[in-house]
């Protein structure tokens, strides 16, 4: 009878050793940990801590770059969220070549971007071709367009010609001659194209008994000047003559002179016309100073610059007129 309690004591201790046993294995296995990966508050994946690896891949986000917040496994279940940074583009805005400005943006704030102002260009109009920023660099150019303006050549209050010009087509304008005007040699005032509307007004000299009156035109070989000199109601015998400032004659004939310089003008040139009798005399009366020269100042320079790529020089005349 004590063989069997003892027996049953010894059964009934092994059932709660083994019960025992069990129930500490039970608890290890529920303890285990989960890692939840997510991103704008959708789950990307939840990954136990035994079973964590490489972390998954942080969804693509348009215009931005992502990646996981820092984080430490623990003790407890853990959340890992994703993080996303602008990405930053550039706008270059670029005038005849040059960059005017660089403006950095990002998906954020593209839609706030504010254009510089367009360079101004002397005879153009300037804007910004179209664009639209999307979320990659971009150049965005300047377009010019030419100004128009017209020149207008009077004389006596009668319009002689009437032409329209741009800061591209400022050679292609075309001097009229002067009307004639018995009694008076005609010249134009003299004038400075500039990228307004101009008004070119003719003047009018009362000739007294004979005179020799100075003009010029281009050689079209070389661009050089060619003076020239007309005698007006010359005596018979006598010649037309014209001089340097040091006397020296420089042409000399009968009807229309014609004399090229050799060299292109860079400073003011002084000459002088006259008309010569048989023995050599200068008839002082008849006898007209002037002086050819390069236009200066802000404007001519731009013009004499652009004319200078074609091979002219901004040229004038005093007294007399001048011309591109």
């Amino acid at each position: 009878m004590k063989t069997c309690r003892r027996a049953l004591a010894v059964l009934l201790a092994m059932l709660m050793v083994a019960s025992f046993g069990f129930s500490a294995v039970a608890v290890t296995d529920d303890s285990v940990h989960t890692a939840t990966f997510m991103a704008d508050g959708e789950i990307v994946e939840a990954v136990p801590f035994k079973l964590l690896g490489d972390e998954p891949e942080v969804p693509e986000k348009e215009g931005y770059y992502g990646y996981w917040e820092s984080y430490t496994l623990g003790d407890e279940d853990i959340t890992i969220n994703a993080v996303y940074s602008p990405i930053a583009y550039f706008a270059t805005f670029v005038a005849d070549g040059s960059v005017v400005e660089r403006v950095q943006f990002n998906v954020e704030t593209k839609d706030s971007v504010e254009a510089p102002a367009v360079p101004e260009k002397a005879g153009y109009t300037g804007e910004w071709e179209e664009y639209e920023l999307e979320l990659a660099d971009i150049t965005i150019n300047a377009i010019y367009t030419a100004e128009e303006y017209t020149i207008t050549f009077v004389a006596d209050g009668e319009t002689v010609s009437t032409q329209t010009f741009t800061a591209e087509t400022i050679d292609d304008i075309e001097v009229p001659e002067v009307p004639e005007k018995e009694g008076f040699y005609g010249y134009w005032e003299d004038y400075e194209i500039s990228f307004n509307d101009l008004t070119v007004n003719a003047k009018y000299d009362e000739i007294h008994g004979y005179v020799a009156v100075p003009s010029y035109q281009k050689a079209y070989r070389n661009f050089n000047v060619v003076v020239i000199v007309e005698g007006f109601d010359v005596p018979e015998g006598s010649e037309v003559v014209l001089m340097d400032k040091y006397d020296n004659i420089l042409a000399q004939g009968t009807g229309e002179l014609k004399y090229e310089l050799p060299d292109r003008i860079t400073k003011e040139q002084d000459f002088k016309a006259a008309v010569i009798d048989e023995e050599g005399n200068i008839d002082e009366a008849s006898t007209t100073y002037f002086t050819v020269g390069v236009k200066k100042g802000i404007i001519s320079n731009i013009i004499s610059f652009i004319m200078r790529l074609f091979g002219h020089d901004t040229v004038y005349m005093r007294p007399g007129y001048y011309y591109y």
